[in-house]
């Protein structure tokens, strides 16, 4: 997502998106010898765009909008945690690293 994009969108700080990577593929186009590398990508969004965070780390919640991206733009891993008897209902667990 470009610096323009993520203006239209609640980010975490840093302009950070939260994703679920489903599958990893490797693209080769054998005429043009080109080969990419990328991850199906399930997208989170905030639950709340009024409170974004709730005990200090992001409140998300899982939609169905699906990207391919490539790999190389996956900055950081992160522990998504299911809050505890909510039907889509995540934490980031900004505690650990």
């Amino acid at each position: 997502m470009s610096e323009e994009e993520s203006e239209d969108y609640n980010t975490a700080e840093g302009g950070a998106c939260f994703g679920k990577v489903l599958m990893l593929i490797n693209v080769k186009i054998i005429k043009k010898d080109l080969s990419f590398d990328l991850a199906l990508v399930q997208w989170y969004d905030f639950c709340n765009s009024r409170q974004l965070y709730k005990y200090d780390c992001p409140w998300l919640k899982i939609i169905n909008t699906y990207n391919f991206v490539p790999i190389e733009s996956i900055i950081e891993l992160v522990q998504v945690v299911q809050r505890a008897e909510r039907q889509n209902e995540y934490f980031v667990n900004t505690f650990m690293f």
